[in-house]
């Protein structure tokens, strides 16, 4: 349970800013890579740049008392455009949360997976999640998320 809830907000700090439009202004989203396919091309253009983050969990199990969080993410094309990385960082009354993710087009498998490492020192690293592309414009995570808008 507290590993799918780390990773949910690790996901989320860098997928939820590309929805809603938190970009940073002022800050380029330029890719300094050239994306190596059509489906990290989409992605890259909808999450990479610089983003500020803004976390809330609901009470729960993990969180008994609820909380947030704020920071920030930099997401970016690596490894000649094969994967898309990123870097975050964030803090405030749910704790600390720094980390990073991997995400890449398996094509065989008509997938992306992630991986991500994060600040839990019995599990850091780990082949997290699986997404579907459906479309152009959405992901679906194997994972089963909410998120409250």
């Amino acid at each position: 349970m507290k590993n799918t809830c780390l990773v949910f907000c690790l996901f989320i700090s860098g997928l939820i800013p590309s929805l809603t439009g938190a970009q940073e202004s002022g800050k380029s989203s330029h890719l300094a890579e050239t994306a190596a396919s059509p489906e990290m091309d989409r992605l890259a253009k909808a999450l990479a740049g610089e983003w500020n983050t803004s976390e809330s969990m609901v009470k729960s199990q993990f969180f008994p008392n609820g909380g947030s969080r704020h920071g920030g993410s930099h997401i970016r094309l690596v490894a000649d455009g094969t994967s898309l990385f990123a870097e975050f960082h964030s803090n405030g009354s749910a704790g600390k949360l720094d980390g990073l993710y991997v995400i890449w087009w398996d094509k065989p498998a008509n997938i992306y997976r992630v991986f991500v490492c994060f600040n839990d020192s019995k599990s850091p690293c780990k082949l997290r999640a699986q997404l579907t592309g459906s479309g152009t414009r959405s992901l679906t995570t194997t994972k089963r998320w909410s998120t409250a808008r």
